[in-house]
């Protein structure tokens, strides 16, 4: 049973690599007329497969990043006092009228955790369904300064503008990880596995028991082979959409936060 399973798992693999990178070139340059043996008949399953993986690993990755770079956002805004001349007028307001004003104004801009989570989420929900995200943001969390949530609604659009550039990428990862590097991994990885083993039993003198040993081995180094190629692609796909985030982000902080850093303290050398 065990050698049986583990012919499959090396054999299938490798007859899939071979029909791709030998037989069905070789029947497009024959122009060969046999029916099952036509290329889009096999292929395109597979095809529509890879490049649908694709495009779902691009979506999750561009929610991943505009989430978490929308809540780093928040917080640095938050950790520079961007809003803090806000809470300064506030604080006079209430001297004059009372402290529920203050209180108000207070939970407004010193957002908490979770607060800053709903934000992001309700930015990411506007964004997916096409709609703006300033709108979404004053209809479900009014008590949200219109500062606030005017800043972080460019943000978050410029974000998404940024990470939507990655959506075509897809494609050419597919075909560059799965489809014309994968059978190449896969023959390469069968062929080594077979040496190591007609190297073993040429040069060697091993038991019953030793080659079912050595044959689950490679059956465990072919499987380990195929996980990692299959994450390849979504490793790297993962790795484009944070770089464009991380660019906008540092684009941002370096322009729009910094900007608003030096006028603090130049208005607080003023006040003081």
């Amino acid at each position: 049973m065990v050698i049986v399973v583990s012919c499959v798992i090396i054999a299938g693999p490798l007859c899939v690599a071979l029909w791709v990178m030998w037989v069905l070139p070789c029947c497009r340059r024959r122009k060969m007329k046999i029916p099952w043996l036509k290329s889009r008949r096999l292929s395109k399953p597979f095809y529509r497969w890879a490049f649908r993986q694709g495009k779902l690993f691009t979506a999750e990755s561009i929610d991943y990043f505009i989430n978490k770079y929308a809540r780093k956002y928040l917080r640095k805004r938050q950790k520079l006092g961007v809003d803090q001349h806000l809470l300064t007028e506030a604080s006079t307001e209430a001297s004059i009228n009372s402290d529920e004003g203050s209180n108000s104004e207070r939970s407004v801009h010193y957002l908490s955790d979770l607060e800053l989570e709903d934000l992001a989420s309700i930015a990411l929900q506007a964004l997916r369904s096409n709609q703006g995200v300033a709108a979404a943001l004053e209809q479900r969390m009014p008590h949200v300064s219109a500062s606030l949530r005017d800043a972080f609604a460019r943000f978050a659009e410029g974000l998404y503008a940024a990470t939507c550039k990655n959506i075509g990428l897809s494609h050419a990862k597919v075909r560059e990880y799965w489809i014309y590097r994968g059978p190449k991994w896969v023959i390469i990885t069968v062929a080594l596995l077979a040496g190591l083993l007609i190297v073993d039993e040429t040069l060697g003198h091993p038991t019953a028991g030793e080659r079912m040993s050595r044959l689950a081995s490679a059956t465990i180094a072919m499987t380990a082979s195929c996980v990692m190629l299959y994450f390849k692609l979504p490793d790297s796909i993962r790795s484009s959409v944070a770089r464009s985030a991380h660019d906008f982000y540092v684009e941002t902080k370096h322009t729009e936060l910094g900007r608003r850093k030096t006028h603090l303290k130049r208005w607080r050398i003023f006040m003081a």
